[in-house]
């Protein structure tokens, strides 16, 4: 209880200190990131995601209190004659995670201890109250901060993206209805409601819009994600419609927000998302390992189940991917996957052949999906990018193979989809090479 309490106001007090120097910052400098990180401290949500808490380390043994982006550990305490074992521990057991900040900070609220880390050890820079550690943070601390980067977990890519969704999905539909009528706008609308339509009959016009509009933030933030993981630079609306990228990721209904850009209603309603979400998908860390499956999350928390079911989306656990996935070697074979998804079978399917032995470029040519989902598609495919970047350290030079299309129309009703067509001359090619087929 204590310790809770310690912890909830020392974190009070970190996050307020953290916007008054963002806010100095803000004033100088324009940087998106700037703009981003202040509307984040505003919620808490976002604080906990700025500054997450109880980080393990050790091999998972031990847990810090906070971390505090690259500049410092925080550990609370709920009596005095527990700071020298905190200063023990940081040499110790928690050297690893301590070593790579800048500072060391215990407190008991009452009484906060900072240290200076060095490569040898921690040097004593304050022992007193809360007021001048205020004043420490404020002056030498957070303003030496260059950058908070978040883990790429599940668990924070939706926490990331679903603070102020319900908003940016009103401004996107507000945009929408300004445009609707647009000639250039409205094929691609139908467009996509036709494949909704295919998938699930009978439902209202609100529905498929609602849809629509779900699924273009969506894909906004997945691409966003993507770019600035591949170490794309650009405008935001270049962030977000996968202009950058070499290979084919975006659906182009879904892109119909970049029409209007030229609406001088839709503009601003537009652009403020696009910031948004470009703005935070640079604060994750899209190098570390645990970018896998990331953005399975966000459909998840997009579209709700009821819906899923309604379109016959069940996504497959992962702890059930991981234990099939365990049943089979996949080395050098083609591993089909005819209702991917997201993606999250492929994904498992890829780094077992890594670890099995396949280069990368090999390993992502013998997966391969299909899903009548066009935006399950879209979402295999940046995750397959994102993981061969990870396996390779460069992007690949042809998109993976996943492709739309409708497997039980194939197996029972006779229909042959161009991308099933596709694929098979693919594996046919494999095959003659000696390559088998593992679905």
């Amino acid at each position: 209880k204590r310790h809770e309490n310690v912890r909830v106001s020392a974190v009070s007090l970190i996050a307020q200190s953290l916007k008054t120097v963002l806010e100095s910052k803000c004033r100088v400098s324009q940087s998106l990131d700037c703009y981003v990180l202040k509307r984040l401290l505003e919620k808490p949500e976002g604080v906990t995601l700025l500054m997450p808490q109880e980080v393990y380390v050790g091999g998972e043994r031990w847990a810090v209190d906070t971390l505090l982006g690259d500049a410092a550990v925080i550990e609370y305490k709920s009596h005095d004659h527990e700071l020298k074992t905190a200063e023990e521990s940081a040499r110790g057991r928690y050297w690893g995670v301590v070593s790579r900040r800048k500072y060391y900070i215990v407190t008991t609220w009452d009484r906060w201890r900072i240290y200076r880390v060095r490569e040898n050890g921690l040097q004593l820079v304050m022992d007193g109250d809360r007021d001048r550690a205020r004043e420490i943070l404020e002056t030498q601390i957070l303003p030496g901060l260059k950058e908070f980067k978040i883990p790429p977990l599940l668990e924070n890519i939706e926490a990331l993206y679903r603070l102020d969704h319900e908003q940016y999905l009103e401004d996107l539909k507000k945009a929408f209805e300004a445009v609707r009528d647009d000639p250039r706008v409205r094929p691609l609308y139908e467009a996509y409601k036709s494949i909704i339509q295919s998938l699930y009959g009978g439902a209202g016009e609100d529905f498929y819009v609602d849809l629509f509009i779900r699924h273009t933030y969506m894909q906004i933030a997945v691409l966003a994600s993507l770019s600035i993981a591949l170490g794309k630079t650009g405008l935001p609306e270049d962030v977000c419609s996968g202009t950058l990228l070499s290979v084919e990721i975006a659906l182009p209904y879904l892109n119909w927000w970049k029409i209007a850009l030229s609406n001088k209603n839709a503009k601003p309603l537009v652009k403020r998302v696009l910031e948004e979400v470009a703005g935070r998908a640079g604060l994750v860390d899209w190098s570390l390992d645990t970018a896998e499956d990331v953005f399975r999350t966000l459909y998840e928390f997009l579209v709700e189940p009821h819906v899923r079911r309604q379109l016959g989306e069940y996504y497959t656990p992962i702890w059930l991917v991981e234990m099939i996935i365990k049943e089979f070697d996949p080395a050098g074979k083609i591993v089909l996957d005819p209702f991917c998804g997201s993606g999250t079978f492929l994904i498992k399917a890829f780094y077992q052949k890594i670890e099995r032995g396949e280069d990368p470029e090999t390993a992502l040519n013998e997966v391969a999906g299909f899903d009548v989902n066009p935006l399950a598609v879209a979402v295999a495919r940046a995750e397959l990018v994102l993981a061969y970047k990870r396996a390779s350290g460069r992007e690949p030079e042809n998109p993976p193979h996943v492709y739309p299309g409708d497997t039980f129309a194939t197996w029972f009703g006779g229909y042959v989809s161009p991308a099933i067509f596709q694929f098979f001359s693919i594996v046919s090619g494999a095959t003659r090479r000696g390559v088998k087929l593992h679905r």
